[in-house]
């Protein structure tokens, strides 16, 4: 007879592969409105920088940051852009997220740290608040890549995922992978690109990806992509070293990554 100890193991080995199911099932619908995002891509590319630093520089959480951009995604998706209101918008996604995800009390002086600088104040962004809420219908617990990150970079290193999340952050950057990749998808693909630069077979097996549902072509696929998309960024950096035109996700994983240097991956 199985002891107590294996059938609790058994069990929440079962809950846990319900959960992620649903959270598949749940992503495609929730993500479906971002094909339909009409925004200019250089906007978007320095609406993702703003909202990196901002995040880096109040040490929020990853997943602070991540839930933000799906938050002023989705908002976008529902609205028209206006440029003047871009900064507020952002700035209200962020203090959202930050409520929903952040477990210390940086979320409790958040609207001070962003009005410090800025042309609104903290009774603006409390009415957005309300007004983004509404647009969303509520809908803010969405997930993101850390909720898939946790299951299938199971078996990285501290190192290996930080380099996966920064691969993940870099392809925020670009319009047609925001608009194309599931959150799973961009996670599986970042693993397997992370899994060749370390050449740690390991970390990305045949068995995650079954367990993933993705498609061996289409994580070959974008994967290809998403590895030209990095290079070019790479060359860019390099070219760029001492300009302020780096993007900010790249200073800030330098600052993470002792070795941090993407290199064309020949798949």
């Amino acid at each position: 007879m199985e002891d107590s100890f294996e059938k609790k193991r058994k069990k929440d080995d079962n809950d846990d592969e319900i959960y992620f199911r649903n959270l598949r099932n749940k992503e495609n619908s929730v993500h479906e409105c971002s094909k339909h995002l009409i925004f200019n891509k250089n906007n978007w590319s320095l609406l993702i920088d703003w909202m990196v630093v901002f995040c880096y520089d109040a040490s929020f959480l990853e997943d602070t940051l991540f839930l933000s951009f799906y938050i002023i995604l989705h908002y976008y998706c529902e609205t028209d852009f206006k440029k003047k209101n871009v900064q507020l918008n952002a700035s209200t996604a962020i203090s959202l997220a930050s409520k929903i995800r952040e477990v210390s009390d940086n979320q409790l002086s958040l609207k001070n740290y962003i009005c410090e600088d800025d042309d609104f104040t903290k009774e603006d962004i409390s009415e957005n608040e309300y007004t983004m809420c509404d647009t969303l219908k509520w809908n803010l617990e969405i997930m993101t890549e850390i909720d898939f990150l946790s299951r299938y970079g199971r078996y990285c290193t501290k190192t290996e995922k930080t380099f996966a999340m920064f691969i993940i952050e870099q392809t925020f950057y670009n319009l047609y992978l925001v608009q194309t990749m599931l959150p799973s998808l961009r996670v599986v693909c970042a693993l397997f690109l992370t899994s060749k630069h370390y050449k740690n077979e390991k970390l990305w097996t045949e068995d995650l990806r079954k367990e993933s549902r993705h498609s061996k072509e289409d994580i070959i696929k974008f994967s290809k992509y998403m590895n030209n998309y990095l290079t070019d960024r790479q060359n860019e950096f390099d070219k760029h070293l001492n300009s302020s035109s780096i993007s900010a996700s790249y200073i800030k994983y330098s600052r993470l990554l002792s070795s941090l240097r993407y290199k064309y991956i020949y798949l």
